[in-house]
């Protein structure tokens, strides 16, 4: 039922030539709608629900507003380091990591 409403509206036509990503409707639990539109990589292979896709910098605004939230609740502190935040993780970190406040990553400063 999604389909014959969305198909018209996002063909392949109207869509494709100036957008290439993944369309999806998820509507009440379920996911309504699906659709891949444009091309995935320079070979011409068309997008598809399996496609992946490089984010790159996309993540970085997406974890400063889920670190501000964190703030606004009490969780986060942006003068606290962030190695207390990642104790459990500390043989892994960098042994010049800890003292860095957590609201210096989102200046990209360290």
């Amino acid at each position: 039922m999604a389909d014959e409403y969305f198909n018209p509206i996002l063909s392949q036509q109207r869509v494709g030539h100036f957008f290439s990503g993944m369309i999806l409707v998820y509507h009440k639990g379920e996911v309504i709608y699906e659709q891949g539109f444009g091309n995935a990589d320079n070979d011409a292979n068309p997008i598809t629900p399996g496609s992946l896709f490089k984010v790159g910098s996309l993540t970085k605004p997406i974890t400063a507003t889920t670190a501000m939230v964190l703030v606004q609740q009490g969780k986060l502190k942006l003068d606290d380091p962030v190695s207390e935040y990642l104790s459990r993780h500390s043989r892994e970190l960098p042994s010049d990591y800890g003292p860095t406040p957590a609201s210096a990553h989102f200046r990209h400063s360290c």
